[in-house]
C-alpha cells in the first residue's frame, strides 16, 4: 500500500496504472486516512486523478481530519484539478458552490485573455477574450439568494462586453476568409475559362469584393444564358459571398445579376 501511495506522491503515473492493473484498490488508505486521490489532488496531478477516477477511486472520501480531494486540491492552490473533482461528483457545501462558480467564471475570463493580440493569429478555436461561455455558464448557475450574487452579476457586465467583442472577431474572420475563398474562386475562372477557349478576365469589386465582372468581348444572351443555366455556376457564387455578378463585352453592353435573390 505504502508503495502504491508513494508512486502516487511522486507523480509517477505508469507505475500507478500497472499498481490498479494488479488489482490494488484505488481507495486504499494511509495511517491519516489519505487515498491515492487525495495524494495526486495535492500534488495538481490531472493525469494520475484522471487515472484513479477510471478506475472507480471514491472523490469523496475524507480522511481522519475530514479533508477530501476537492479541499485539499483547493487549499493546494490547484484549481484545474477541483473542477474536474467537481465535474466527476465531488460534494461540496450549499455555501461552497456559488463560490465555486464564482471562483471558475473569472478564472475562465482570465484563461487566454489577451485583447492585444492580432484576431489573425489566433488559432482556430481560441478566442482572446478568454472562456466566455464557460464564465456565463458558471455565473447563471449562482442562486440569487447566494452571497456571490452580486459579485456575479457585476461580471455578467463583463462577459456581455467580451460576448460582443467575439462576436465582432467572428464576423470579422469570417468576411477574411470568404474574401479569400471569392479570390480564389476568381483565379480559378480565369484558368477555367481560358482553358474552354474563352478569354475572361474576372474582375472583383464592390464592398468585400463582392461584385464579380467577368469581361469579355464575345458575351451574348444566349451565352450567358448557358452559363447560368448549366451547372452550379450561380450557387457556387453565391456560397463565395458573392452578391451581384456582371457580363461585360468591354463595349457597351453589359449584364447584371443579383445573387442574395
Amino acid at each position: 500500500m505504502a508503495g502504491f501511495l508513494d508512486c502516487v506522491k511522486q507523480k509517477k503515473g505508469y507505475a500507478v496504472q500497472l499498481y490498479l492493473k494488479a488489482g490494488f484498490s484505488p481507495n486504499v488508505r494511509d495511517s491519516a486516512g489519505w487515498t491515492p486521490l487525495m495524494c495526486a489532488a495535492a500534488q495538481g496531478d490531472l493525469s494520475i486523478a484522471t487515472t484513479l477516477l477510471q478506475a472507480k477511486a471514491d472523490v469523496n472520501a475524507e480522511s481522519r481530519d475530514s479533508a477530501d480531494a476537492y479541499h485539499v486540491a483547493v487549499k493546494s492552490g490547484y484549481l484545474d484539478m477541483a473542477a474536474m473533482l467537481v465535474e466527476t461528483g465531488a460534494h461540496l457545501a450549499l455555501a461552497e458552490v456559488s463560490a465555486f462558480h464564482l471562483a471558475e467564471a473569472k478564472r475562465a475570463l482570465a484563461d487566454g485573455y489577451d485583447p492585444d493580440k492580432p484576431i489573425m493569429e489566433t488559432k482556430l478555436g481560441e478566442t482572446k477574450w478568454g472562456r466566455v461561455a464557460d464564465a456565463r455558464k458558471h455565473l447563471e448557475s449562482i442562486s440569487q439568494t447566494a452571497v456571490e450574487y452580486p459579485a456575479a452579476q457585476a461580471l455578467f457586465k463583463e462577459v456581455a462586453r467580451r460576448e460582443k467583442k467575439v462576436e465582432a472577431d467572428v464576423a470579422f474572420v469570417t468576411r477574411e476568409a470568404l474574401a479569400a475563398v471569392r479570390t480564389g474562386l476568381a483565379g480559378k475562372l480565369e484558368v477555367a475559362f481560358l482553358s474552354s477557349g474563352m478569354d475572361v478576365s474576372v474582375k472583383l469589386s464592390g464592398e468585400d469584393e463582392t461584385t464579380i465582372r467577368l469581361v469579355y468581348v464575345l458575351w451574348s444572351r444566349p451565352l450567358i444564358f448557358k452559363l447560368l443555366s448549366e451547372g452550379d455556376f450561380r450557387q457556387n457564387l453565391r456560397n463565395a459571398g458573392f452578391r451581384k455578378l456582371i457580363f461585360d463585352d468591354k463595349y457597351e453592353n453589359t449584364w447584371s445579376f443579383d445573387l442574395t435573390e
